[in-house]
């Protein structure tokens, strides 16, 4: 075992590699430390309605589900984190608009 730090090398310390008792908790690791990521819900004047705490590695994605489930909306604004096939599949069967920018540019495009 070496005695010395890899101050040169990303990541926690030699002895330090294994995740401890943070896995079922919102709180990821990240090379800057301990993250956690808000993904939430708002009305269209920017009001809360719901949210959900994520570690920081996880994908916006994991959030969106227990999000809107049993919530109705006329229309569904988001990033291009949001843009997939399953979930333009969900709004499209409720009938409602989705509005994705999902051009390098950030220009809007509806589907």
């Amino acid at each position: 075992m070496r005695t010395h730090r890899r101050h040169y090398r990303s990541g926690p310390s030699e002895g330090d590699w294994r995740k401890r008792g943070t896995q079922h908790q919102a709180i990821g690791r990240s090379r800057g430390g301990l993250t956690t990521k808000i993904v939430a819900l708002v009305d269209a004047l920017g009001n809360l309605v719901k949210f959900l705490l994520l570690p920081g590695q996880a994908h916006d994605m994991k959030g969106v589900a227990p999000l809107i489930e049993g919530v109705s909306f006329d229309a569904l604004l988001a990033d291009i984190a949001f843009d997939t096939d399953w979930l333009l599949q969900d709004v499209d069967a409720r009938g409602v608009t989705a509005v994705s920018s999902t051009k390098a540019n950030g220009a809007l495009l509806l589907r």
